[in-house]
């Protein structure tokens, strides 16, 4: 995998902890070693940075994803459409943030989202 995949993964992690401390140990101890090698490879990188700027925008995606996950708002088809909107955007922004990380740290290949709205011209 590449860093930017290992940040985002991590990232997940960290936010289903949070929320329920007993689940994903195993996986949340496996990424945390993977971030220590990460971090000695660059070490002029700050990944903790990099790592928190990625859990925000995968948290605000979770925030806006929840309720209608959830189904609160089938009723209120506006409010989805708002939501799925924002969503789009922050999932972009995610896509390009990985692919500024993957840049700095010489690590995999950048994403290119095809009959995506995110895709670059």
């Amino acid at each position: 995998r590449d860093v930017a995949d290992i940040l985002d993964r991590f990232s997940i992690i960290i936010l289903k902890k949070e929320n329920s401390p007993d689940v994903c140990s195993l996986e949340f101890n496996v990424y945390q070693e993977e971030i220590k090698r990460i971090k000695d490879l660059h070490h002029n990188i700050e990944i903790d940075r990099l790592l928190m700027f990625l859990k925000n925008i995968n948290a605000r995606i979770w925030e806006l994803e929840s309720d209608v996950s959830q189904g609160s708002l089938d009723n209120n088809i506006d409010e989805v459409g708002k939501r799925a909107i924002l969503i789009r955007k922050f999932n972009s922004l995610r896509v390009e943030f990985k692919n500024i990380v993957n840049s700095l740290c010489n690590s995999g290949f950048e994403e290119v989202k095809i009959n995506h709205l995110s895709q670059r011209v």
